[in-house]
């Protein structure tokens, strides 16, 4: 009995920590109804710190900022259709198409088939006749 009443206890005491909300997905801002995570927000300045070449940029406050530019510049162009122009998705997809290509294709064993496949044709034989087995007697 009191085992059951302990572990009753402990269940109901620890679950509002099994629900709680995770601090990664807390909203740090919202640019026109829209939430911005703590993670997306992480993402984006971890991935854009090493390209940035001034230092001021790299203080996390001057980065929201220009995140924020960013993000409004973006919803911008959205509402004015932009993102539908076929000058738009033409260079759209000649990005994803760029950046596809080093996702799906491995350069080290494409240059290593091309490689085997110029050696075999060293060995193959080309021949320019057809030659069929026939008897002795055989007419032509």
């Amino acid at each position: 009995m009191h085992k059951t009443a302990l572990f009753i206890c402990l269940y109901v005491g620890f679950t509002p920590f099994l629900f709680s909300q995770n601090k990664n997905d807390e909203n740090i801002i919202s640019i026109n109804g829209e939430g911005i995570s703590i993670e997306e927000f992480q993402n984006v300045y971890s991935k854009n710190l090493e390209l940035v070449q001034d230092e001021n940029q790299k203080d996390r406050e001057i980065y929201l900022d220009l995140f924020i530019n960013y993000k409004l510049k973006v919803k911008e162009a959205i509402e004015q259709g932009l993102d539908k122009e076929q000058a738009f998705l033409k260079e759209f997809r000649s990005y994803q198409t760029q950046l596809s290509e080093s996702y799906l294709y491995d350069q080290k064993i494409t240059k290593e088939l091309v490689l085997e496949a110029f050696e075999r044709m060293y060995e193959e034989v080309n021949a320019n006749h057809i030659l069929i087995l026939v008897g002795e007697n055989a007419k032509s």
